[in-house]
């Protein structure tokens, strides 16, 4: 009977010990369970949270995006540029163009070298462009207009123009472009400064030559262009340059503002 006393008691001790034990790992379990959750909680959220900080304004929600905007202003117009939406850019542009005044580039050509010179001069400034075509063309043979040219010069002859002259009140700056014709303006040129009211208008001379230069181009037009302000520097390219003469035409564009 005591063997047996003592067999149930060894019996109840183990079982006790066995629920002990079993208590502890569980709330040893629970604890090395929950740590490392909290502690891949809080990895989460700093990956989570160190990209969003460098996320690109592209990516950023709208009200972050327009924040940004207001606080830095060059980058907003940046990223306007670079999507394609450039209407600020394009805003200034046209602030700048109001600050000068509207443009109007007037010329004559007979041989195509004033004429490409204008193009250039246009698209460099958006200016609008009138071609100065004579009612009676000249011949194509380089003679002939030279024996023409000399004949109206002396006798004070003036070409009548095919098309009229635009509307010149809304212009505050006259690009003009002429060849030189006998040491002067070429008369269809000539007829344009008869005929139209450049008072108060600044003039910007721009003559194609062979080897007279400029002779006494800009002294007539300063003469014709009665109440205009002819503005210097006036530009001079020998016909065979006009070609290559694009970068001296920005250059000389610089200088009056372009």
């Amino acid at each position: 009977m005591k063997v047996r006393f003592s067999f149930l008691l060894m019996i109840a001790s183990m079982m006790l010990t066995l629920f002990f034990l079993t208590a502890c790992d569980g709330k040893t379990s629970s604890a090395a369970t929950s740590k490392p959750a909290a502690e891949t909680s809080s990895e989460v959220q700093k990956t989570v949270s160190i990209p969003s900080e460098a996320t690109s304004p592209s990516s950023a929600p709208a009200s972050s995006d327009s924040s940004a905007a207001k606080k830095n202003g060059a980058a907003s117009d940046a990223d306007a540029a670079a999507s394609g939406h450039a209407s600020a850019s394009v805003e200034e542009g046209s602030a700048d163009s109001k600050a000068k005044g509207k443009t109007l580039v007037v010329y004559y050509s007979w041989s195509g070298n004033t004429r490409n010179v204008a193009q250039i001069i246009q698209k460099a400034t958006g200016a609008d462009i009138f071609e100065i075509v004579p009612a009676e063309p000249y011949s194509t043979s380089y003679k002939e207009v030279v024996a023409r040219a000399k004949e109206d010069l002396t006798s004070g002859a003036r070409p009548k123009l095919r098309d009229a002259a635009p509307d010149l009140a809304p212009y505050d700056t006259i690009f003009l472009g002429s060849p030189n014709w006998w040491s002067t303006l070429a008369t269809p040129v000539m007829t344009f400064l008869d005929t139209t009211d450049l008072k108060g208008k600044k003039v910007i001379p721009f003559i194609t030559h062979g080897s007279g230069g400029l002779s006494n181009t800009i002294k007539d037009l300063q003469k014709m262009a009665v109440g205009a302000s002819v503005q210097e520097p006036v530009l001079g390219i020998r016909d065979e340059d006009v070609p290559k003469s694009e970068t001296d035409i920005y250059t000389w564009l610089r200088k009056h503002g372009y």
